[in-house]
């Protein structure tokens, strides 16, 4: 019974860290494209390199945040670097976070735009609705609820595997192809490592 429960703890967790670190952007493709799909085969090497890192990265943070009792993101960094730069890069996270959550209320008014001519600002208003209420139900209502999109995020991102597998032309590349495979990976899990943290603090 206990194994059952731990599985069940692990899942809602890890859920919520990769519906939090890869969200909608890795979800519609975009990121997946620029990061990794127009390199081509070295692309998977790009995404073994980069799991490879946010594996090293994050059981460190966990490591940390235990270690130190430090269960915020504000706490863990005033524990692990000088106060006034743990003050300066807090504000920052919150300036990123803010910018997170406007692309995501500009993204989901042009999606029920385009899909069924709904006014952008409506759009918008819902999505800002929805992260609202779900703040607003506490820390346990956001772990499970962000659990599920977990679930059908994983669903998209196969979808567009698929399609990109399937019907990727290398004539129509968006990008320029190159070879820096490696600090494209590199570049992906640092800008996401501020979600990661914050996520698994």
């Amino acid at each position: 019974m206990q194994w059952v429960i731990f599985l069940k703890k692990a899942f809602m967790i890890s859920g919520v860290f990769i519906s939090g670190l890869i969200g909608a952007g890795f979800a519609t493709g975009s990121e997946i494209f620029f990061y990794f799909a127009k390199y081509g085969v070295k692309g998977y090497i790009g995404i073994v390199l980069s799991a490879f890192l946010f594996a090293l990265l994050q059981y460190e943070i966990i490591t940390q945040s235990h270690r130190l009792s430090a269960h915020t993101i504000d706490e863990y960094l005033k524990k692990i670097m000088p106060k006034n730069l743990a003050s300066v890069i807090g504000i920052f996270t919150y300036i990123f976070m803010l910018f997170i959550l406007s692309a995501m209320l500009s993204g989901f008014g042009e999606m029920l735009y385009l899909l069924w001519g709904i006014k952008k600002s409506i759009g918008a208003m819902i999505m800002l609705l929805i992260t609202a209420f779900i703040i607003s139900k506490g820390y346990d209502f956001f772990v499970k609820s962000e659990s599920l999109f977990f679930v059908m995020i994983i669903s998209i991102m196969v979808c567009v595997f698929i399609y990109l597998y399937a019907f990727f032309k290398p004539e129509m590349q968006a990008f320029l192809p190159s070879d820096s495979w490696s600090a494209s990976a590199v570049s992906y899990t640092g800008y996401n490592m501020m979600t990661g943290a914050a996520v698994l603090c």
